[in-house]
């Protein structure tokens, strides 16, 4: 049963993974390319949200750097 189970959740996954990767690739084409990262995650949210799919958007961290 376990063989299964596992066997079901690496083909969720697989599906998971391709349909991510249509969105990446919906957002490329609307947006074009050249612009920074952060405007390519925001708008890979806003896709992610409007295909109802539950994800953690990456968190921001302070950098300290010679005293700065």
């Amino acid at each position: 049963m376990l063989k299964g189970t596992e066997n079901e959740r690496e083909l969720i996954e697989k599906d998971l993974t391709f349909r991510v990767v249509d969105f990446a690739m919906a957002v490329l084409n609307e947006l074009g390319n050249g612009l920074r990262e952060k405007t390519y995650e925001r708008a890979l949210c806003v896709e992610l949200e409007h295909q109802r799919i539950s994800f953690q958007q990456q968190h921001a961290y302070p950098v300290f750097y010679r005293g700065t």
